[in-house]
């Protein structure tokens, strides 16, 4: 709070995640009596929240209508779409997740008036590997992963397996995958893995890092890499091969920022906010001031 005086801020951005269910309440009450304190001195109060989703921890600790009554604006992070712990690759912030997004959040009664859209200046680029048999396979999507001799976690250990490898699926039982693996019977927890059916190439991903659009294209032009549309999400994609992976990001450039910048208008929101300074291309500041103005 001193700072903020001392520095004559215009406002605070509350940001806060994954709290859960016990912190709700408290969380609600901590931004009340925040945005008092911060009244006093003519500051503006913003405070973060993801899309509405059913998970306790990322999303419906968050009492948004509680909430909007304390702060000046609400700022719909609206990215993380695809995170480092996804199984298939994707983009941070897809044109149709995106627009769901904010029409929840209007739907649930927050006014348009007070709602700002986040927007992403990252990327995320997935290594991937690509499964493609004949017969349904369980691919393995979490690292360490034991393979048991039964359908059970105190049963004894085969083998221990990781993100990328595959394995023929024999069973699908409730909580647990029935596989070969080298000639043996073992069991996979459902929770560690996905089944993948027969003849559809899929690509798992094996790792992922967050990198800015110039990197991206670094990249792409160091390994040979192409440059495609992806007409679901309304983005540019970069893909390139190396050493047996497939290397794919979902690029935040003219083209999704048009889009992101264009809801903004389209459904009367009250601005934008970016996560985060430092990532993004500049060009894109060209694109937000036209759209704006």
């Amino acid at each position: 709070m001193s700072l903020a005086r001392q520095y004559d801020v215009d406002g605070i951005n509350i940001d806060f995640e994954a709290l859960g269910m016990k912190n709700k309440d408290l969380f609600t009450a901590f931004v009340k009596d925040l945005s008092s304190e911060l009244k006093k001195y003519n500051m503006a109060v913003s405070v973060d929240v993801t899309r509405i989703s059913t998970s306790d921890t990322w999303s419906k600790w968050y009492d948004r209508l509680a909430l909007i009554n304390y702060v000046d604006y609400m700022i719909l992070m609206a990215y993380d779409e695809h995170v480092a712990e996804s199984k298939t690759p994707g983009s941070v912030g897809s044109f149709p997740w995106v627009k769901s997004s904010i029409e929840e959040l209007l739907n649930l009664g927050i006014p348009k008036e007070k709602l700002i859209l986040g927007v992403p200046f990252y990327l995320r680029l997935y290594k991937t590997v690509t499964i493609n048999n004949p017969y349904v396979t369980v691919a393995i999507t979490s690292t360490n992963v034991p393979i048991y001799v039964n359908a059970n976690t105190s049963s004894t250990k085969i083998a221990t397996t990781t993100k990328g490898n595959s394995y023929k699926l024999i069973e699908e039982l409730t909580s647990w995958y029935k596989i070969e693996a080298d000639g043996k019977i073992g069991y996979i927890p459902k929770s560690y893995a996905m089944k993948i059916i027969a003849n559809k190439p899929t690509d798992i991903v094996v790792s992922s890092q967050a990198i800015t659009t110039k990197k991206a294209y670094e990249l792409m032009n160091q390994y040979g890499g192409q440059v495609y549309f992806d007409d679901r999400a309304k983005q540019n994609v970069i893909e390139y091969n190396l050493d047996g992976y497939k290397y794919i990001v979902w690029l935040e450039d003219e083209t999704s920022m048009a889009w992101r910048i264009d809801f903004i208008r389209q459904y009367d929101l009250a601005g934008s906010g970016a996560w985060s300074l430092g990532w993004e291309d500049r060009s894109l500041w060209n694109i937000i001031k036209e759209k704006l103005k």
